[in-house]
């Protein structure tokens, strides 16, 4: 059955915010058939990339890859090679795909207490109180494993997750054009072939490929202040996003003994044994190291 997916935000999904490209730019790949886009599909192992048009993101069909792992998957082959930039890309150049993976409902942040206390708005305790535990969707995939190689043969992988995309469940993959190098320490320049792979056997669709520039800087909030009573686990969690960027969020639950890492995570719990008031630190920072880390703060008053 033919879906038409129309544009809707979903906040919360996937570290909670949306993505907005800055600049569009050569669309590599935007739902035409394969052979208008000079798209040779074929096998990777096991693996399949073919032609479809029950599911779309713009035009009328995707690309349809049948994943069976690491490295079974689909083959897509420019007939010409597909240019990704002219002299050389910036930071903000990112090499993308917006696909539609498996989507899951899971529950993030669930504690196996019984009982947990946390002030009301009026100073009483509220017991069996679950902070924490949501429902949100996202990929059955973790990561793909994706395989460049340009029109001298020379190879580049990459292992991207996903962030967020304004399509209902589409999702996109963002790779900075200058990690895109080969062993030598080359950029991939001109695209002949990618293959696409994935952590574990899924069917996905690509709905466009093309480059963009991102400057979107990183946001964080890691909620408002609270009181707990000693002894409470208290789960934090941190909507953060930084446009393409797959980020990195780390934790420290008490400023007192220096910045160190705690937790690392979206979600992270943490049991305050003693009375005092707390400062909890969030640090995000981009996984490729091209964006300026976020630093910000909760307080976290235990009685």
């Amino acid at each position: 059955m033919r879906v038409k997916i129309f544009a809707s935000v979903i906040l919360g999904l996937f570290l909670g915010l949306v993505y907005s490209p800055a600049i569009a730019g050569p669309n590599i790949y935007a739902g035409q058939s394969a052979a208008e886009a000079g798209i040779v599909l074929g096998s990777w192992g096991s693996g399949s990339a073919n032609e479809t048009s029950e599911e779309y993101l713009t035009g009328t069909k995707s690309i349809q890859v049948q994943i069976g792992g690491w490295f079974e998957g689909g083959s897509l082959e420019f007939k010409n090679s597909a240019a990704l930039f002219t002299d050389r890309p910036g930071h903000t150049d990112y090499f993308v795909l917006t696909v539609k993976p498996t989507m899951q409902t899971t529950m993030t942040g669930e504690s196996s207490e019984s009982d947990w206390y946390a002030k009301t708005a009026s100073g009483g305790n509220l017991r069996n109180f679950d902070f924490g535990a949501e429902a949100r969707k996202c990929p059955k995939l973790q990561r793909l494993r994706l395989v460049f190689t340009d029109e001298k043969g020379y190879r580049a992988e990459c292992q991207p997750s996903f962030t967020a995309s304004p399509e209902a469940d589409w999702m996109n993959v963002g790779i900075p054009l200058t990690k895109l190098r080969t062993r030598n320490g080359a950029m991939i320049q001109n695209l002949k072939r990618l293959l696409v792979f994935a952590d574990a056997p899924d069917t996905i669709y690509i709905g466009a490929i093309k480059v963009v520039q991102d400057s979107q800087a990183i946001t964080a909030d890691p909620g408002s202040d609270m009181s707990y009573a000693a002894g409470d686990s208290v789960v934090f969690k941190a909507n953060a996003s930084a446009g393409l960027s797959n980020v990195r969020c780390e934790w420290d639950f008490d400023t007192s003994d220096g910045l160190q890492v705690d937790a690392v995570g979206q979600y992270a719990k943490h049991l305050f044994s003693k009375a005092g008031d707390f400062v909890v630190t969030l640090t995000v920072s981009d996984v490729h190291g091209l964006k300026a880390p976020l630093v910000k703060t909760v307080k976290v008053h235990i009685e």
